[in-house]
């Protein structure tokens, strides 16, 4: 979906198995995506914002395993060096989601809620309208005076716009699809993944 400023969400992503390559990513990353439905199948069951945490960490810490799986393949100085670790880094949800998982874990001032909302849903078939109850990230539009989050005011509106409309299982899927592409364009450059596979999976 596309909120007023024009982010794009995908729904239901999940890391293609060649991206077994990278297998720590790979696992933290289907650990973030099981954490994530545990926790919206039954959003106003105290447990969810307990899941919906784990998603957190998990997915955190797929993108700090990066580094060590690349290393394992030969990559470590390619990947430090390339434009898409730079890419991926300033992704703005990628970001957002990073110090939400911080924010989380270290001071408890964000957290997640239970809200309804209608949203307009895209697929290939159809564009509906939808009403859900479902987790929304709650806490990061109040941390416009934390310096070290380093987000500029332009970019803490926006997070404030996604807070406020876009609900966490398609933040969280929007990471993975973002990770995925990014570090398969690079795996794709060095010849380190199955090319056919890969049009299978984005063909399908």
């Amino acid at each position: 979906m596309k909120t007023l400023k024009g982010y794009f969400f995908r729904l239901e992503f999940w890391l293609p198995q060649y991206m077994k390559v990278l297998p720590n990513i790979f696992d933290r990353c289907e650990a973030s995506r099981y954490f994530l439905i545990q926790a919206t199948e039954d959003p106003e069951n105290r447990k969810a914002a307990w899941y919906a945490r784990a998603s957190l960490n998990e997915f955190k810490s797929a993108l700090d395993l990066i580094d060590v799986d690349v290393k394992a393949i030969g990559l470590k100085r390619s990947w430090a060096e390339s434009a898409y670790k730079k890419e991926l880094e300033a992704d703005l949800i990628i970001r957002m989601v990073k110090r939400c998982r911080n924010l989380s874990f270290h001071v408890a001032s964000v957290t997640t809620k239970t809200k309804e909302r209608t949203l307009r849903i895209i697929s290939e078939d159809e564009s509906r309208l939808s009403t859900l109850k479902t987790l929304f990230i709650d806490g990061m539009k109040n941390q416009g005076e934390n310096p070290r989050l380093k987000l500029s005011p332009d970019e803490l509106r926006d997070i404030a716009e996604i807070e406020e409309n876009i609900p966490l299982f398609m933040i969280l899927s929007e990471c993975y699809a973002t990770t995925s592409i990014y570090l398969e364009n690079f795996l794709t450059e060095y010849e380190k993944l199955d090319i056919a596979e890969s049009k299978k999976f984005w063909d399908r």
